[in-house]
C-alpha cells in the first residue's frame, strides 16, 4: 500500500518532489560528517559507557546522546542519498540502542524522547521525502515503554509508550489528520493498533474511538479511494479491537452506517462488519436496525457476487479462503444469539427477525461451502447468491448493484494486505511484501 500508491515513495531515489524542489534533509554538522573527525570520535568512544550505565546520565552524557543520535544519525536518515540504507539504519538504531538489554531507564527514557520529538517534526513537514516522513512515523510507532523480556523461557510482551499515542501530533492525531499523507497516517495507524492490541489505557480510550470513527467517516475521494479504504479498514480493526460500544452509540452508529453504505468498497464494509461484531455493550437503541439487518444482507451478497466476478473475468475459480474470511465477517456482525452481534437486539416478535434469521442462514450455509482453501464451489455460490437476492428483493430491500461486466469495481482496496510496517520497510524500494510478513 504504502510503497505501491503513495506519489514519490515508490521511487526512493527522485531528487526533487512534485513541484521540483529539492527535498528537505538535515545537513550533519561539519565537525561530525567526516569520520574520522576528533568530535565524532569522541562521541562514539563515550557512547558505549552511556549505554551500559557506566556514565551518569548528566548534562555531559545527554550531549553526547544529543550529538550521536539527533546531529548524526537522524540528520542522516533525512538525506535522499541514504534512502537506500534507511530501513538498516533505523533497525541498527532499535536493535542495538533503543532495545538494547543493558541501557538503564532514565537512558531508554531519554532516548525515546529523542525519537519522538525529533521524528514527530520530520513526519509532519512535507518537505522531506515521503520514505523519509513514513520512516520517521514508524520510529514513533514502535516505540516501548518497557522492551520485550525473556525470562525462565517465558516471553513477557513489550509495553508500547502510553506518551506517544495521546501528545500532540501524536498516533492519534496523526492517524486521524487528513491533511497528512496517507502513507504517514497508515503508520500511525499501524501504532495506534499497537497500542489497542496491548491495551489502550482508559484514559486514551475515548479519545482513540473518536478519532478511528472520524477515519471511518471519511469519503472516498476518486484517486485516492484505495488509499482512504486501507485507512477506513485499518480504523475500524482498532474499534473492533477496543471492543466497547460508547454509550451515545456513535460508534456503532458508525459501524451500521459503513456496513450499510452500498457504495462503500467491499473490503471496508467487512471490516465494519468484524468490528462490530467485537463490540460489547451494543444496544437496539445504537443502532437502526431495520437499515443494518438489511445492510448485512446486502452486503452478504456483494461480496459474493464480487468474488464471483472476480472469478470470471480471471477465468479462475472462486477464493475459498477470500469468501470464508468475508462472510465471517458477516457472521461476526449477526452474532451467534449469546453474547455479542446483532440477532440478540431483534427480539423474536419484531418484524425483521423473519429476514434477519434468513439471511443468517444464507451466510452459514455459506461457510459451510468453504471449509477449507481447497474448495472450489463457484457453482454451489452462486446458487447462495441468487437464492440471497431473491430473499432480499422480496422484502423490498435489495441495494446490491449489477454484476460487473469488467473487472470488479472494488478491486483496487479489495484486498490490501500489504501491512503498513512492511510497506515502510520497503518504501524505498517500492516492493510491497506481503500482509503476513513480520514487522522487524
Amino acid at each position: 500500500f504504502v510503497a505501491a500508491q503513495v506519489p514519490g515513495v515508490a521511487d526512493a531515489a527522485a531528487p526533487a518532489g512534485a513541484d521540483g524542489k529539492p527535498w528537505k534533509e538535515i545537513e550533519v554538522p561539519k565537525e561530525l560528517s567526516a569520520r574520522g573527525s576528533r568530535e565524532r570520535a569522541q562521541i562514539l568512544r563515550e557512547l558505549p559507557g552511556i549505554m551500559r550505565g557506566d556514565t551518569t546520565l548528566d548534562d555531559t552524557a545527554k550531549q553526547v546522546l544529543d550529538g550521536y543520535f539527533v546531529r548524526i544519525v537522524f540528520a542522516e536518515m533525512t538525506q535522499v542519498a541514504n534512502l537506500p540504507r534507511i530501513t538498516e539504519i533505523r533497525q541498527t538504531v532499535r536493535s542495538r540502542y533503543i532495545r538494547s538489554p543493558f541501557a538503564p531507564p532514565a537512558v531508554h527514557t531519554y532516548i525515546n524522547g529523542l525519537i519522538f520529538t525529533n521524528m514527530n517534526r520530520i513526519a509532519h513537514d512535507n518537505e522531506f521525502h515521503p520514505a523519509v516522513r513514513v520512516n520517521a512515523m514508524y520510529m514513533i510507532a514502535d516505540l516501548n515503554e518497557e522492551e520485550s523480556t525473556v525470562a525462565g523461557g517465558a516471553i513477557k510482551p513489550a509495553k508500547p509508550l502510553a506518551a506517544v499515542l495521546s501528545a500532540r501530533g501524536g498516533l492519534l492525531d496523526s492517524a486521524a489528520d487528513a491533511t497528512l499523507l496517507p502513507a504517514v497516517r497508515a503508520m500511525a495507524l499501524y501504532g495506534v493498533q499497537r497500542h489497542a492490541d496491548a491495551g489502550i489505557a482508559a484514559a486514551n480510550q475515548a479519545a482513540a474511538q473518536t478519532n478511528m470513527t472520524a477515519i471511518l467517516k471519511e469519503k472516498l475521494t476518486g484517486t485516492a479511494d484505495a488509499q482512504t479504504a486501507w485507512l477506513k479498514m485499518r480504523a475500524a480493526d482498532v474499534l473492533g479491537t477496543i471492543g466497547v460500544a460508547d454509550p451515545a452509540g456513535a460508534i456503532a452508529g458508525a459501524l451500521g452506517a459503513t456496513i450499510s453504505d452500498a457504495t462503500a468498497p467491499v473490503a471496508v464494509r467487512c471490516a465494519a462488519a468484524q468490528a462490530l461484531g467485537k463490540l460489547k455493550g451494543l444496544a437496539a437503541g445504537m443502532i437502526d436496525l431495520p437499515e443494518l439487518v438489511a445492510g448485512l444482507g446486502n452486503l452478504h451478497l456483494d461480496l459474493c457476487r464480487a468474488e464471483l466476478d472476480r472469478a470470471a473475468f480471471d477465468l479462475d475459480t472462486v477464493s475459498a479462503r477470500q469468501i470464508h474470511h468475508r462472510a465471517s465477517a458477516v457472521q461476526a456482525a449477526l452474532g451467534d444469539g449469546a453474547a455479542n452481534g446483532v440477532v440478540i437486539l431483534v427480539p423474536a416478535g419484531d418484524a425483521q427477525k423473519a429476514l434477519l434469521d434468513a439471511i443468517a442462514a444464507n451466510v452459514t450455509e455459506t461457510l459451510a461451502l468453504v471449509p477449507d482453501e481447497n474448495a472450489d464451489p463457484t457453482e454451489q455460490l452462486s446458487i447462495k447468491a441468487d437464492e440471497l437476492e431473491k430473499l432480499l428483493a422480496d422484502a423490498n430491500v435489495l441495494k446490491s448493484q449489477p454484476r460487473a461486466t469488467a473487472a470488479p469495481a472494488d478491486a483496487p482496496a479489495t484486498t490490501p494486505t500489504t501491512t503498513p510496517a512492511s510497506a515502510a520497510a520497503d518504501a524505498t524500494t517500492g516492493t510491497a511484501t506481503d500482509g503476513a510478513s513480520k514487522v522487524n
